[in-house]
């Protein structure tokens, strides 16, 4: 019969197949006109299978096998994002959850390019860039193409899908902006208003051109100090799931700038030494005020190491305070890029 998923507010039809496998299928939007047309040719596909010689009947679904889209992208976030950096493993929870708002109740055998096609719509009507939608559907591919390794969907479904083509330019949703370097004046007026350790991250930041991803993640066991240059290595990175290895120079100048937070061990730059950096200056105001203002740690919510999320708000906060127009972490790398080109050229600036 037809009827209404209330999550999602989406009509779908559930049926057993010839060969005693529950089936569901996602027709689209509740009482639309287009899932009523699409529920009558379901239910016409299900009356002529049952008419069609026993060979031709689908076969038992092996044992082990997800059957649901839903089954399946757990399976596939369980076992695999492990290995990709923290910054990719969200884009694939995004990703799987833009699927899933849809999809959840669809074997996997029967998602197909069209089926596709509406998730890639239902990311446009996000809002989202034309380049982030690009990508986002590619990781969606990404998990159909885990599962047919592993012989979970049938043979040839990750070339079926790869038939949907891309998104072009000036078609549809808006293209990403180009990133511009940041103005180092507004850095220098924005420096006054972050605590000590938020701005020691956009120093080194500004100096070694790292990714804001690198600043985060920069653990002290992390950096070689045997040369006048010091190298670190992070053990995760934005490429790390491709098997890339990635090193950030650090010269004499950010060396002075990290060298007070190295003795404490751990990640180099910390929320919590920040939160206290912060609670230290209300409290200086709050003693003057009230002698006996009590003393507090930070909550349990304040963790140990920023994400570049977090470390974009504090520089937000800090550019709102100083009056600066707002600028986010990444235009230091951008800054740093440009002026390596202008000195040295196109092929350093690419290393």
């Amino acid at each position: 019969r037809y009827e209404r998923h209330a999550a999602t507010n989406t009509a779908r039809v559930r049926w057993v197949d010839a060969a005693g496998v529950r089936r569901t299928r996602s027709l689209g939007k509740y009482g639309s006109p287009e899932s009523k047309a699409e529920y009558k040719r379901v239910v016409a596909d299900i009356l002529a299978s049952r008419d069609r010689p026993a060979t031709q009947t689908t076969k038992p679904r092996p044992v082990g096998h997800p059957e649901s889209v839903a089954e399946l992208a757990a399976a596939f976030l369980a076992r695999e994002l492990g290995g990709y950096s923290p910054s990719e493993a969200a884009n694939y929870r995004l990703a799987v959850a833009v699927l899933l708002a849809d999809h959840a109740d669809t074997p996997p055998a029967e998602f197909g390019t069209l089926a596709l096609e509406r998730v890639r719509d239902a990311m446009v009507a996000k809002g989202w860039t034309r380049e982030h939608i690009n990508a986002q559907v590619r990781r969606v591919r990404a998990v159909f193409r885990w599962a047919e390794t592993r012989e979970l969907v049938p043979e040839g479904k990750w070339f079926q899908l790869r038939s949907l083509p891309g998104l072009k330019t000036g078609k549809g949703p808006k293209d990403q902006q180009v990133v511009k370097p940041v103005a180092d004046a507004d850095v220098e007026a924005t420096l006054p208003h972050l605590t000590p350790t938020v701005a020691a991250m956009v120093r080194f930041h500004r100096l070694t051109g790292c990714r804001p991803q690198d600043v985060c993640n920069l653990h002290v066991e992390d950096i070689d100090r045997s040369g006048a240059v010091w190298v670190a290595r992070p053990g995760m990175h934005k490429n790390r799931h491709r098997g890339h290895t990635h090193q950030i120079y650090i010269g004499p100048k950010a060396q002075a700038v990290i060298a007070p937070f190295l003795a404490a061990g751990g990640f180099v730059f910390s929320p919590r030494r920040a939160w206290q950096e912060r609670s230290d200056l209300r409290r200086g105001t709050a003693r003057r005020l009230k002698p006996n203002y009590p003393p507090s740690g930070p909550p349990a919510t304040v963790g140990e190491q920023f994400d570049t999320a977090s470390y974009g708000r504090a520089i937000e906060r800090g550019c709102k305070r100083a009056g600066v127009e707002k600028w986010q972490p990444n235009r230091l790398r951008h800054r740093f890029g440009v002026e390596v080109r202008a000195e040295h050229g196109l092929e350093a600036a690419q290393k």
